[in-house]
């Protein structure tokens, strides 16, 4: 089914009339937006979250 086209692109969650995507790479974005285009699919937007300084700042240093 759909479900495992899209299943190893990170986490789904329902929220309201929307799926949410979790943990998806950056260079995968394409790939998910065009699987998704072409099972008839629409992509409202794509919104990558931002870590905070602190949290990169941590990762710059390995201790993230």
């Amino acid at each position: 089914g759909w479900w495992h086209t899209f299943a190893g692109f990170g986490t789904w969650t329902v929220e309201g009339d929307w799926l949410r995507l979790t943990g998806a790479q950056a260079e995968t974005v394409p790939e998910l937006v065009a699987a998704v285009v072409g099972r008839g699919g629409r992509v409202e937007a794509v919104v990558p979250d931002h870590q905070t300084l602190e949290e990169r700042f941590l990762e710059l240093l390995g201790a993230g």
